[in-house]
């Protein structure tokens, strides 16, 4: 699909009927693999810790006889049990049967096996044997190398499995940046693909290249770098120095990054370049790089409010932003920093106490404060509501507009007389313009809150539901349970005690069921794209009516889905749940509310690419969906 065709014209979304894929009997999903892929776990006694393989395309491919079953980083599937491993692709075509004592997949297209605590080299695309078993290890495999390990020393192979140099080395890593670092347990050499020396006496902590350079331990254990030339362009100084990128340095004399929860341990990371100048002092408790080549940088700020015998601690990670050219371009201030829209992006900063919401140009530079906390008290049950992000949400620019979530916060008296208690009010929605200013809409009036959702006389169960918040023994925190409101884009997604409501912003019902409300999907969602699955995504974007573009977290990847919600729905599709006076059974509807299958199911669970898994009983399956995705010309 292309893209800016389809955010200039559109595209439409068709849907093929619900079909339902029976899994083996006492078997149930358990993780997917791919789209077509997925492992199954035993449901017997005798089976419960017990996996086996199943695609939606070929049937059942390992039976529920193994231990475990992992997918490699490049994709191919390994099995293990007691008599042995089993290494397969996708596809179910077998590389190493179960009468090898271990397999693993070594990337770039190779596998090993080993037989007699002996390994040797093999190729995925036509399972041939490239070595004997002769190896007491074999690496993964680097620039089309690997080392492979003998009682005598250990040697580099290439793609054909024989040795590059024909001598051995005490210790060998393969070619990485260019270069291989060999040598023994107390020095290592960097050599060339023609086995000349780049750099000599590095210590046994020195790395590989990345991005030109690479980090070298001297005799006294401290680190710096060099680059492909081999000269010394950072001396050895540091407890800890990160692989280069952009030409710049992470460094530290405090160790490498620790974590303990919430608490970053070390205050003394600084960002050098390769020729020496520094970029950052060494006073930041954390510095990332980015994907754009960039660092973000900061410190963490940590609140503490004590209530009687009840200590109330809030840490947030204050940060800036330092640029590929090692420029700073955003100084550390800001809580969040949003994607870009129309040359606008969402920010939230801290500063002296100060907490802003407001949107930023694309230099850095501040377009509009939409609005300002102080912290000075930690009292205040605003402040202490916008401190859990609740009370404020700016979303992003779309012709010339953006729209603005904002709950009301009230204070309320909990059971104990002596106790208060804070509660989000209502929420209310409004659009500003590039100013911050507010925008009205022509004959629209002010957008739907939470209180005309409950109100609402179109909802199925809006009898129920009035009876209900009339009565006197509903009360404080009970009615603010009553029900729960998604905001998302132009819909609010509503949850009810009675059941489960699709309105637009102005309040109108464009679904409701008044017997169950869908089931919530397992968050993150999984996403499958073309180069791979990703288990959260990085961004989710409204292409054209119920078509969203979904980037993958390393932003080369997307998948296109009908996603109304997301929190309920996925792929058009909803579980809902319904009481028949015995049990609650689940069935499936699309995002209009109509049932797709009536309520049989005694399990479901919403999964992406148009997948469910349900079971009867006993009986599991999967019922599945095709789309097609058209644009629009």
């Amino acid at each position: 699909m292309n893209l800016e065709n389809a955010l200039k014209h559109g595209a439409d979304v068709s849907y093929g009927p619900l079909t339902e894929i029976p899994l083996p009997p006492n078997t149930a999903a358990s993780t997917w693999f791919a789209p077509d892929l997925v492992k199954l776990s035993g449901t017997k006694m005798k089976t419960v810790d017990k996996y086996g393989l199943f695609s939606l395309k070929s049937g059942l491919l390992a039976d529920v006889i193994y231990k475990s079953i992992v997918l490699t980083k490049t994709d191919l599937v390994l099995l293990e049990n007691k008599k042995g491993h089993m290494l397969m692709t996708k596809d179910g075509r077998v590389l190493a049967g179960e009468e090898c004592d271990d397999a693993k997949d070594l990337g770039e297209g190779f596998f090993a096996k080993k037989v007699r605590k002996l390994w040797a080299l093999f190729r995925v695309s036509d399972g041939a044997q490239l070595t004997d078993f002769s190896y007491l290890d074999i690496s993964h495999f680097s620039e089309g190398t690997c080392a492979a390990v003998q009682k005598s020393g250990t040697m580099l192979l290439g793609m054909n499995g024989q040795p590059l140099f024909s001598n051995l080395f005490g210790y060998a890593a393969p070619y990485k940046g260019g270069f291989a670092i060999v040598g023994d347990k107390k020095q290592r050499t960097y050599i060339d693909r023609t086995g000349k020396a780049l750099f000599t006496g590095a210590g046994p902590r020195s790395r590989d290249f990345q991005n030109g350079y690479a980090v070298i331990e001297d005799p006294k254990g401290r680190f710096g770098a060099i680059d492909t030339a081999g000269r010394v362009v950072i001396a050895p100084q540091y407890k800890f120095v990160k692989d280069a990128m952009s030409g710049m340095f992470v460094v530290s004399n405090s160790g490498a990054y620790k974590t303990d929860g919430s608490d970053f341990q070390g205050k003394d990371f600084g960002l050098v370049t390769a020729d020496g100048s520094t970029v950052l002092p060494q006073k930041y408790g954390r510095i990332d790089a980015r994907a754009d080549g960039g660092y973000d940088y900061g410190n963490q700020v940590v609140w503490t409010l004590t209530e009687g015998n009840r200590r109330y601690v809030y840490a947030v990670f204050v940060s800036g932003i330092v640029n590929a050219q090692g420029q700073v371009v955003l100084p550390d201030k800001y809580v969040s920093v949003g994607e870009e829209s129309e040359g606008l992006r969402a920010f939230k900063s801290y500063e002296d106490n100060i907490l802003r919401f407001g949107y930023m140009r694309e230099d850095g530079s501040t377009a509009c404060i939409v609005a300002t906390v102080d912290y000075g008290s930690l009292s205040d049950p605003a402040r202490k509501l916008l401190m859990e992000d609740m009370s404020l949400q700016l979303g992003s620019f779309r012709g010339g507009e953006a729209r603005v979530a904002v709950r009301d916060v009230e204070q309320k008296t909990g059971l104990f007389k002596n106790k208060s208690e804070i509660h989000a009010g209502k929420v209310s929605w409004y659009k500003i313009d590039t100013a911050g200013r507010e925008i009205t809409a022509a004959g629209t009036g002010a957008l739907v809150t939470e209180e005309d959702l409950i109100k609402s006389p179109a909802l199925p169960f809006a009898s129920d539901m009035q009876e209900m918040m009339g009565s006197k023994f509903l009360t404080g925190p009970l009615k603010d349970a009553v029900c729960q409101v998604f905001p998302f884009d132009d819909l609010f997604e509503v949850n009810f005690t009675f059941g489960f409501a699709l309105v637009d912003r102005t309040g109108n019902v464009l679904a409701g069921s008044r017997e169950g409300m869908p089931s919530a999907m397992i968050a993150p969602q999984y996403l499958y794209t073309p180069n791979g699955s990703h288990e959260k995504y990085a961004a989710l974007t409204r292409v054209a009516d119920n078509v969203w573009l979904i980037a993958a977290e390393d932003g080369t990847s997307v998948h296109y889905s009908a996603f109304e919600s997301p929190t309920r729905f996925a792929d058009g599709l909803a579980v809902f749940r319904r009481y028949t006076g015995k049990a609650f059974l689940y069935g499936v509807m699309d995002h209009t509310g109509r049932e797709l299958i009536p309520p049989q199911y005694t399990e479901a669970k919403l999964f992406a690419n148009g997948c469910i898994t349900v079971k009867k009983g006993e009986e599991s399956a999967i019922l599945r969906r095709e789309k097609t995705v058209t644009e629009r010309q």
